[in-house]
């Protein structure tokens, strides 16, 4: 799952409950993502039908009223008995609608997707982008979730069980660093759905993550997979293994400019002669990251808009070139010492494992293109629906990461 915060509170893992710092991106202890999501949707009235007959009205307004007592002391919501209060549908996978409240959840999950907002962020038509997203999104989780249903996939008493109790377990460590103590207020808050929709979308991700598994576990992962997965990857797979010697030159004057360049080409003449490259990097590197993976930068596609030069540098480096490439604000010692390629992946476990990814999803959407699974969009309730309060918190969040 993913991590949700907001800027005012502390913030923890979805997926292992640990508390982060506001400050950090990913889980310290299983590495999830995080996102700030926006405000929740605030469920829309149901539009009141007339109703002409007199003892009638007084009936149902005396059962809303009880309703409404009872669910001041309930995790359930209106919208968990009255469904019409979740929205509008905006679209029906193979007999399954969605409503509103449940698509800007899912639109919300897309705006994870640091990438794709990096790319399209500027792009007028942002919003259109999302809701296009969260469509395949929706359809495709349809798909996985009704073909494990149709081969008997489902949670074992024990397996649900237990993500109840995490579920709750993580309610229990929120609400009190955020004083919602009521779970109704907590989930609307947080997912802008209700707890009882939140539960069921993670048992349904649970069924189709074994689904997932025990498809991955049949697949066949010969050469001829192997090859066509590493083509349909190939920006994620292919790649220069380098070592980076990283020097920052951004406040130094003439005289201090003057220095470290002659700093960096005597060590660049010492990897030259032979000189241990990562013992350089421990005594002069000045990149924290570069020094955690011991020097090592695989250098691929997601650098072209990221770290232009070194993208650059990389497309015709050879193993053992060594360079010297500037900036305007760091030098980097860059020395190449492995083309990963198909040939150097093939039969390895991690190409394997591309494989057996690349061949479920061939086939799911194989299901997808096929007559199987019909998708119905109700184009007036999709053009109608806004988003933009969550794009533009994705937005803001993530260009005070990128430092816009």
């Amino acid at each position: 799952m993913v991590i949700f915060e907001r800027s005012n509170m502390s913030k923890f893992c979805v997926k292992c409950g640990t508390k982060m710092d506001k400050e950090e991106k990913n889980c310290p202890k299983c590495g999830m993502k995080s996102i700030k999501l926006p405000d929740p949707a605030q469920l829309k009235k149901r539009k009141k039908k007339i109703i002409t007959i007199t003892s009638v009205a007084v009936v149902l307004i005396a059962v809303v009223t009880i309703l409404i007592v009872y669910f001041a002391n309930s995790s359930l919501v209106l919208s968990d008995i009255f469904t019409g209060l979740r929205g509008k549908t905006i679209i029906t996978v193979n007999g399954y609608k969605v409503p509103e409240n449940e698509f800007r959840f899912f639109c919300s999950l897309v705006l994870e997707d640091e990438d794709l907002i990096y790319h399209y962020m500027d792009s007028d038509d942002f919003d259109e982008v999302i809701k296009t997203e969260a469509k395949q999104f929706i359809t495709e989780y349809i798909c996985r979730l009704s073909e494990a249903k149709e081969k008997g996939f489902k949670l074992t008493k024990e397996e649900e069980k237990k993500l109840v109790k995490e579920i709750e377990e993580q309610h229990e460590k929120y609400k009190e660093e955020t004083g919602m103590k009521s779970e109704r207020e907590f989930y609307n808050f947080f997912y802008g759905i209700s707890k009882k929709q939140f539960l069921e979308f993670r048992k349904n991700w649970a069924i189709i993550d074994k689904y997932n598994t025990a498809q991955e576990d049949e697949a066949n992962v010969g050469l001829e997979n192997q090859q066509k997965a590493f083509e349909k990857y190939k920006d994620f797979l292919y790649s220069k293994k380098t070592m980076i010697l990283v020097r920052n030159i951004e406040e130094l004057d003439e005289d201090e400019l003057e220095k470290e360049m002659a700093l960096i080409n005597r060590l660049y003449d010492d990897i030259m002669e032979g000189e241990d490259m990562y013992s350089l990097i421990k005594g002069y590197g000045q990149d924290e990251s570069v020094l955690q993976s011991e020097g090592i930068v695989m250098i691929n596609s997601a650098y072209k808009d990221t770290y232009p030069e070194l993208y650059e540098w990389s497309q015709d480096a050879e193993v053992d070139d060594v360079d010297i490439i500037e900036t305007d604000d760091y030098v980097y010692i860059v020395k190449c010492v492995e083309i990963v390629d198909f040939e150097s992946l093939k039969d390895t476990d991690e190409m394997k494992d591309w494989t057996k990814f690349f061949v479920v999803n061939e086939n799911i959407e194989e299901l997808m293109k096929s007559d199987k699974y019909k998708v119905k969009v109700n184009e007036k309730n999709y053009n109608n629906l806004d988003i933009s309060d969550l794009t533009n918190e994705a937005l803001d969040y993530f260009k005070t990461i990128w430092g816009f």
